[in-house]
């Protein structure tokens, strides 16, 4: 019997169950190493960024009605905090949706690149006329 203490958990059973259990819990995780992940989170930061500059410094206004509604409620902080709570959904959508249909959680992922894409496309587009 094999006691394996992590994170506060013990994990009792035969040598092969605790190397089962830590072969899950690293295929659970796997999924952060694609690189759509990555790609996402740099893109939904240069969208942070880039709106942050056009609302705050060029008087630009927020194109999406629902952070404009976080924007005007809550200033360029509800900004913030509304894109990272729609990437965190985001993301979470695709970590459920990983163990069933892992291609549909990498569609779901390569469409958000593309959207974010556009979006940052758009603003450095709003950027270089602003400036």
């Amino acid at each position: 019997m094999t006691n394996c203490e992590s994170n506060g958990h013990s994990i009792k059973g035969s040598g092969d169950e605790t190397v089962a259990v830590a072969v899950d819990a690293a295929a659970t995780l796997a999924w952060l190493r694609w690189p759509e992940v990555w790609l996402f989170g740099v893109l939904s930061a240069a969208d942070i960024a880039l709106t942050y500059v056009l609302i705050g410094h060029f008087d630009h206004v927020e194109g999406n009605p629902i952070a404009a509604y976080f924007v005007e409620g809550w200033g360029l902080k509800g900004m913030i905090w509304f894109k990272v709570g729609l990437v965190t959904i985001i993301l979470g959508v695709c970590h459920f949706v990983r163990p069933h249909r892992p291609v549909a959680a990498r569609s779901i992922m390569r469409l958000g690149v593309l959207a974010v894409t556009a979006v940052v496309v758009y603003s450095v587009g709003l950027l270089l006329r602003a400036g």
